[in-house]
């Protein structure tokens, strides 16, 4: 609801495996990435995302309802660019969102 409420397209994968295969398909300017996903979670996603994309893009920002302090060395390790807590704030996933898409765009 919100990415219709900021004029934003976007495309839900229901699993790790369908992301993978989407983002092989489509660019994309940013990528939400929830870790606790299954059958295979976020880290292990954004890890085989990054074997075929080592640029870095699509920039992934992970999602989940643990703090980052949890995930700080995954984060960096599996190559996430961000990290936003959920339950999130409007605002600051829009300000994130704004952030990479920025960045990926320059």
């Amino acid at each position: 609801r919100l990415f219709q409420i900021w004029n934003a397209a976007f495309d839900e994968a229901d699993n790790g495996y369908d992301a993978l295969d989407m983002i092989q398909e489509t660019e994309y300017d940013v990528v939400l990435m929830d870790i606790e996903m299954k059958p295979i979670n976020g880290f292990d996603t954004t890890n085989q995302l990054r074997k075929v994309r080592p640029d870095g893009t699509p920039p992934v920002i992970a999602m989940s309802a643990h703090n980052a302090s949890e995930f700080e060395i995954e984060l960096q390790q599996f190559g996430f660019a961000d990290f936003i807590h959920k339950p999130f704030n409007p605002e600051v996933l829009f300000k994130k969102l704004s952030v990479h898409i920025n960045q990926s765009n320059v």
